[in-house]
């Protein structure tokens, strides 16, 4: 064997030596049970290090891993959402108690924000406390209180929660949208509250109450003239498909308050009435347009296939 064969030799041997030491020190580590780090096969053999993380957050990561860990489709994703629970109604009255102060206004960081993923999913049995919460001294507690009671969609919406929607209606709330969509099945029971806001000084509470006393059929001179100054070409965003909408649901009794006001209207509000008059006319709609839009999801006739909860509030 000559010098330089020796050397090749050495060297490949050295590798070899090297090689095997690395698999051992993976065998140690992955394999054996008294290795640095023990093997884990499910999440529940995992040690989470939960000292540092809010409870709720851990319980919740550790659920939406054994759920991913199983799932075929996806096994690296992670959903942690929260969403209301209905087989969830057996929490302890102390923890809810404990979760409904949580939700004021205080010196601990994120304790509301846990504490109204918490009632959310345990909404039914916490009612009591978040409806008497909407009455409370803190900003903080009432506002997480009406969020909670309104994401969880009760059908039963107390009257203390609808005039909370009705509040939130006003400009600058914030939260406008989402009350505008909640009140629409719960006009009838706040009906008063909002013909008295069709004399409002501000044009957006105007039209919001106008639209909403539209569609629960509430048809009178008010809504009619909010709705009409609205379908005119305007610097402000969506307000005509609003009123035309909330206009072709009031039916036929409105042809005769659209046609005496034709003569008042620019090129863009006369087209909307057209339009109007011609859906009114049409009765059933065709089956091909619902086909069209299932397809395109888009309107094929804003007119009349407006849907509050798809398309965006006017911005004024």
């Amino acid at each position: 064997m000559t010098v330089r064969e020796f050397d090749y030799a050495g060297s490949r041997i050295g590798a070899m030596l090297v090689l095997v030491i690395a698999v051992s020190a993976v065998v140690a580590v992955f394999v054996l049970p008294d290795g640095p780090v023990a093997p884990v096969t499910t999440v529940r053999a995992a040690e989470v290090e939960i000292d540092a993380v809010p409870e709720p957050f851990a319980v919740d990561l550790s659920t939406a891993l054994e759920r991913d860990v199983d799932a075929e489709d996806d096994p690296v994703r992670l959903d942690v959402v929260a969403e209301p629970d209905e087989a969830e109604d057996s929490v302890a009255m102390s923890q809810i108690v404990e979760w409904i102060d949580d939700l004021r206004d205080d010196d601990e960081r994120w304790n509301g924000c846990i504490a109204k993923r918490q009632l959310l999913r345990h909404w039914r049995a916490a009612r009591d406390h978040l409806e008497a919460a909407l009455s409370s001294d803190d900003a903080q507690q009432r506002r997480f209180a009406t969020d909670i009671l309104r994401d969880a969609a009760c059908p039963d919406p107390s009257a203390r929660l609808l005039q909370a929607m009705v509040a939130d209606l006003e400009p600058g709330s914030c939260y406008e949208v989402p009350a505008l969509q909640y009140l629409v099945p719960h006009v009838s029971s706040v009906r008063a509250e909002l013909e008295w806001r069709l004399r409002s000084s501000s044009p957006q509470l105007r039209l919001y109450a106008a639209y909403l006393l539209a569609n629960g059929g509430y048809d009178d001179v008010g809504v009619r003239t909010v709705l009409v100054e609205h379908l005119g070409d305007n610097s402000i965003d969506g307000d005509a498909l609003f009123a035309s909408h909330a206009l072709y649901q009031l039916g036929n009794p409105v042809l005769a308050t659209l046609d005496e006001r034709m003569p008042y209207l620019d090129e863009q509000a006369r087209l909307l009435v057209s339009e109007i008059e011609r859906n009114l006319s049409a009765g059933s709609q065709p089956p091909g347009d619902e086909r069209l839009r299932h397809i395109t999801r888009v309107y094929t006739n804003p007119v009349r296939d407006f849907d509050i909860h798809r398309s965006v509030a006017p911005s004024f």
